[in-house]
């Protein structure tokens, strides 16, 4: 299977904002709150940091990291 082309893209916006502790699930009220289509949080379950998101298919999805 060939691979498929990657194209430059050029990184325009950068932001910082302070990443507060909550559940997983205060972290979709915020996303939806802010009308957003994700939300990046610390998550209180874990300690770690974790994303929310809106799934095409329906509800949201939960991103958490490894480390």
């Amino acid at each position: 299977m060939p691979e498929a082309e990657l194209v430059p893209v050029e990184l325009v916006r950068r932001k910082t904002f302070e990443m507060l502790t909550m559940s997983p699930e205060d972290a979709v009220v915020r996303m939806q709150l802010l009308d957003h289509s994700f939300y990046v949080f610390n998550n209180s379950e874990t300690g770690r940091c974790s994303v929310v998101y809106l799934r095409e298919e329906g509800g949201a999805g939960l991103i958490n990291s490894a480390g």
